[in-house]
């Protein structure tokens, strides 16, 4: 009998998995500027394992039960706490539902509000996690431009007009309001302000992404913009990657109870695991404030280098963002490049890095790129980027100039 072909799965996979775009395993380079992973040399093996340690004994024959949606109690309160401390707001932990990381909680949000055909307004480069989990549930997407203050809120306002005048709601607005991803902005308590203001004149939901907003380096935080809501209109996420390891993956969304209920209908995974949420709130109860400290020093140094190397390779070719904060530099070539034709000859040299078109639901942003400062080293970023710089310059298109 012959041995027949290799089953087809083409013939049945879903319409959402044929929607989406493979990601495909890129070939390990030095100079690696794509990835957002935190530095894995600061990751607090000692002192994380003694807190799991103690948790264990404490309370291990607890990890026989599942954890419930709402996730156990431990990692609520220590978000709870966290923002009392750092923000001066009141968020009680029955208003805190805890992830597996914040990209489930993206997730979450697009299944509880978004269906095919709906309209979500996103700034014009936006997180692509996001445009990928939001994408599932088919939207049509509405962009408004943005500045070093962060979403303009006059061009939103235009564009809430322009759908009006087709008829259109939108679903909801989604924004990253501190060290925004990719641009680095930081939207101002003004810009805030306005913001929330037009969101409650036109009865408008607001997603704020807060996955950055930790990471400080100059300045002061601003107002989120779910303490500034006067109408419960904004769910807010965060994230414990960037302060801990992206590895656990462990997030949070806050919304008032009875949307956190309908948001816990959409997570089917039997609850977040309740060993790293115990082990992740024991560890912080006791180092969250150093361990911040570390991060910063560590980051700002890097973010430094950066913009250092970029300042002495590429001055004159190229324009970046300078972010207080964040992990990433977004950089705008002349007119004339393509970044994602470019990166076949980046990574020939060892560098990688993030196109602008990866970040735009329309495809703009061809001269664009995304570096990220957090994983190399100092010294690596320096080498990194004047190979950077040597593969600018030598693709430069003949009718480019250097941009002001």
């Amino acid at each position: 009998m012959p041995t027949p072909p290799p089953f087809d799965y083409d013939t049945v996979y879903s319409h959402k998995v044929r929607v989406g775009i493979p990601r495909t395993p890129q070939t390990p380079v030095p100079y690696d500027f794509a990835v957002g992973h935190p530095d894995a040399s600061t990751f607090p093996s000692q002192a994380l394992g003694e807190a799991t340690t103690r948790m264990l004994l404490r309370e291990g024959r607890e990890l026989a039960l599942y954890p419930g949606d709402m996730s156990h109690d431990a990692a609520r309160h220590l978000v709870s706490r966290k923002l009392q401390a750092h923000e001066g707001v009141d968020i009680p932990p029955s208003r805190i539902i805890i992830t597996n990381g914040s990209m489930q909680g993206l997730l979450m949000v697009a299944e509880a509000f978004i269906n095919p055909g709906d309209t979500v307004i996103v700034e014009e480069f936006s997180y692509p996690g996001t445009l990928r989990a939001f994408g599932y549930c088919e939207p049509r997407y509405a962009t408004v431009p943005t500045d070093e203050e962060g979403i303009i809120v006059a061009e939103l306002a235009r564009a809430l007009d322009r759908l009006a005048a087709r008829g259109v709601t939108p679903k909801l607005v989604y924004t990253i309001a501190n060290f925004q991803n990719p641009t680095g902005s930081v939207m101002s308590l003004p810009r805030r302000r306005a913001l929330m203001q037009l969101a409650e004149e036109r009865r408008l939901l607001v997603i704020e992404d807060d996955a950055y907003g930790d990471l400080v380096y100059e300045g002061e935080p601003v107002t989120s913009l779910y303490a500034l809501s006067r109408t419960d209109n904004v769910v807010r996420l965060g994230t414990f990657s960037k302060i801990v390891a992206a590895g656990v993956r462990l997030g949070w969304v806050i919304a008032p109870e009875p949307v956190l209920a309908r948001l816990a209908v959409t997570k089917i995974d039997g609850g977040t695991s309740a060993f790293t949420s115990r082990a992740v709130a024991e560890y912080l109860q006791d180092h969250l404030d150093a361990r911040m400290a570390t991060l910063l020093g560590v980051y700002r140094s890097k973010r430094d280098a950066m913009l250092e190397a970029l300042e002495e390779h590429l001055s004159g070719v190229a324009t970046w963002s300078r972010p207080r904060g964040g992990l990433f530099i977004w950089v705008r070539l002349p007119e004339g490049y393509n970044t994602t034709t470019l990166l076949e000859a980046a990574h020939a040299s060892g560098v990688a890095y993030l196109p602008g078109t990866n970040f735009s639901p329309e495809g703009k942003g061809a001269s664009y790129l995304r570096l990220s400062f957090a994983y190399l080293s100092p010294e690596t970023i320096r080498a990194g980027i004047a190979l950077l710089a040597r593969v600018v310059k030598a693709a430069r298109p003949l009718k480019a100039t250097a941009l002001a």
